[in-house]
């Protein structure tokens, strides 16, 4: 199972890849929330309920977070 930081690693690529997709600086702070809501259009326009999609995303980060948390306590 990926460890969070090797999530978090993935996701830095995806905004890398985005930055330069959409002609943004890298680092910029608006980069990830533009990202999401793009994410959100796609999800929109493939059917899908943005808003499950947000509650559900939060409900895996949350879900993850705490597995880590726990795994590392018991080391």
């Amino acid at each position: 199972m990926p460890t969070n930081d090797e999530r978090a690693d993935w996701a830095d690529d995806a905004c890398d890849a985005f930055c330069e997709a959409a002609g943004y600086e890298d680092g910029e702070p608006e980069v990830i929330t533009d990202l999401v809501t793009n994410l959100l259009h796609l999800a929109h326009r493939i059917g899908m309920c943005p808003e499950s999609l947000v509650e559900r995303a939060l409900m895996h980060f949350e879900d993850e977070m705490d597995y880590e948390e726990t795994a590392n306590a018991n080391d």
